[in-house]
């Protein structure tokens, strides 16, 4: 089996990584995390541009019709630049969702704003204590009204719309509703990225998919994520191996030291491992991801390790 990447996957690779160098290095990356949007509104516009929002989009709705593969080179080089956007949310979930279970008239209206960039969409589907399945939703619709609170919702202060999960009867609906109609409070997290808090109180909504069509979307999420997390990785190592190539400490550089040599030479496995795992064609997504991550999750903490973690500081 032939698992390289073809000559045009290889162009697109290049053209989103050259994006992600002028609107989405180190300097910006930090610079969002005190930003009240979360991310850059050029930089999305030029994803925008070079058709990247549509990528996997049908072209009747004016995306380029590819694959999760060409979604996954994309996303590895998100992942190496920590780009920030609402990418995820919009061009591979909600356009997912819609795709599975929309209308055609939902369709043709959302498509080709998320294919443009117009309309921007942010998940709202975690719960306080709950899992990722649909027995943990408890928020619940009601005659096109829904009431209950999520948690960690990205860019939910200016997006389009939420696509909120809520119990409709005895099951699951995913549902569109406007920002403004609920109540936001941000909240502080690890990445210092721009989640929110929502709380939704008889607020309007418009169904406009089952359970079904959100597990199908999210199944390309997972994927795309498996893809964030080994660019990630692959940067880190990358990072790591200049930085022992020009550290010097006892007279040597510290790459010469079994201690940082050896860790090294295993991660370059573990990325591997991970690439192999986020390209792969199986519906198997979650299994998929958690090799992905783990993988990456390894690599990027050996690299951090021989860098003596001065790359994980605000001050590097």
């Amino acid at each position: 089996m032939d698992l390289a990447f073809t000559e045009e996957q290889e162009m697109l690779r290049q053209t989103v990584r050259e994006l992600c160098a002028k609107h989405s290095s180190p300097d910006v990356v930090r610079a969002l995390e005190t930003d009240e949007r979360g991310y850059s509104l050029s930089f999305y516009e030029q994803l925008a541009r070079t058709d990247l929002l549509g990528l996997t989009i049908p072209d009747e709705y004016g995306g380029a019709g590819q694959s999760a593969l060409e979604n996954v080179v994309v996303y590895e080089e998100l992942g190496r630049a920590l780009a920030s956007s609402p990418h995820l949310g919009s061009a591979v979930i909600a356009a997912g969702v819609l795709l599975a279970g929309g209308s055609d008239q939902q369709k043709k209206e959302w498509l080709p704003k998320i294919v443009s960039g117009e309309a921007t969409f942010s998940p709202a589907w975690l719960e306080a204590g709950g899992s990722n399945g649909p027995e943990s939703v408890k928020a619940t619709a009601k005659n096109d009204h829904i009431t209950g609170e999520k948690v960690l919702v990205p860019f939910a202060n200016t997006v389009a719309r939420l696509l909120v999960s809520a119990r409709d009867g005895d099951t699951v609906g995913v549902f569109l509703v406007e920002p403004k109609d609920v109540s936001l409070t941000r909240v502080s997290t690890i990445g210092l990225d721009a989640e929110f808090n929502v709380t939704l109180q008889d607020t309007p909504a418009e169904k406009i998919a089952d359970w079904s069509a959100w597990e199908d979307a999210s199944n390309d999420a997972l994927i795309a994520l498996a893809g964030y997390a080994t660019g990630g990785a692959e940067r880190a190592l990358e990072l790591s191996l200049a930085y022992a190539n020009e550290r010097e400490q006892f007279g040597r550089k510290i790459g010469s030291f079994q201690g940082i040599a050896h860790p090294l030479a295993d991660t370059p496995q573990m990325c591997s491992g991970a690439r192999q795992s986020s390209d792969s064609r199986s519906t198997a997504a979650s299994a998929s991801r958690s090799r992905s991550t783990c993988n990456s999750t390894s690599a990027a903490r050996s690299s951090s390790s021989c860098s003596g973690g001065s790359r994980a500081t605000w001050s590097a």
